[in-house]
């Protein structure tokens, strides 16, 4: 393995492992269910860019790893939003409405990850393996 792969692979185990942690503590608890939300597409991100280093490379057939890539990208999708969530609840801000948009906005941007090529328009293969090759609405998330 190399310590790319090791690396993802540590930081996905440690994020879950985290997450479910503070989770079982108190699930009622809005921080603890924000957190969940941050925690977890990490370990998703983490976890799927390991599996993505685990299929066959092969530089003409992407394939195989075209559904880790849809992965890593569904963990980096509601990063922004769990962790915003999250600052929100330490900080003791209040704002009932916006946080309901931003959630119905990126579980739209992870539909668009998952099907379709809105998301993700194709596959290149790099030295890292593949990667995605951004679509129309990878531009309007960033």
């Amino acid at each position: 393995m190399t310590f790319y792969e090791i690396t993802c692979l540590v930081a996905g185990l440690f994020h879950l492992l985290l997450t479910v942690f503070v989770v079982s503590r108190d699930i009622s608890s809005k921080a603890n269910r924000a957190y969940a939300v941050w925690g977890f597409s990490l370990a998703l991100w983490n976890l799927a860019a390991y599996m993505k280093l685990q299929v066959p490379q092969d530089p003409d057939d992407s394939t195989a790893s075209e559904p880790w890539i849809r992965f890593i990208h569904l963990g980096l999708v509601f990063l922004p939003v769990g962790i915003f969530h999250l600052c929100l609840i330490i900080s003791e801000v209040r704002n009932r409405q916006l946080l309901p948009v931003l959630y119905a906005i990126h579980v739209a941007l992870a539909g668009t990850v998952l099907f379709g090529d809105w998301y993700i328009h194709d596959h290149k293969h790099t030295a890292f393996g593949w990667f995605a090759i951004p679509g129309p609405a990878f531009y309007v998330y960033t």
